[in-house]
């Protein structure tokens, strides 16, 4: 699979400037994978591409988007991919959401009403 990590819009977080980068995690593993950090935007634009092989047992991606901190990370939004069906090409957009039993992040979509979307470009490359 060829990822390109593309950009994100609407993100948004209760400090002016954000420094956010994307995690990249297969099934609920740690992150494998993360891109560069994109310093005071809302919107940012990594164009990054990840070449993820050894997929056969994987059901679905993980992308956490987080701000950069000088002491702590903070948490923006989490998207769960399914890659079973490998028949997506091209541009995919998913929709952030608070994680799983987070009562903070919950109270944050409820403020804010949306986390914002990830955009991807997805290439499956058969073998």
């Amino acid at each position: 699979l060829v990822l390109i990590v593309d950009h994100a819009e609407g993100l948004v977080d209760s400090g002016t400037d954000i420094s956010p980068y994307v995690t990249i995690a297969f099934n609920d593993r740690p992150a494998a994978e993360k891109t560069f950090v994109c310093h005071n935007t809302h919107t940012p634009i990594w164009d990054e591409k990840f070449k993820l092989a050894g997929l056969n047992e994987v059901t679905h991606l993980t992308f956490t988007v987080w701000n950069e901190g000088v002491h702590e990370d903070g948490f923006l939004g989490q998207a769960r991919w399914d890659i079973t069906k490998r028949d997506v090409n091209g541009t995919v957009d998913v929709v952030l959401q608070p994680r799983p039993g987070n009562i903070g992040d919950v109270q944050g979509l409820e403020r804010w009403g949306s986390f914002g979307k990830l955009s991807l470009i997805v290439e499956w490359i058969l073998h």
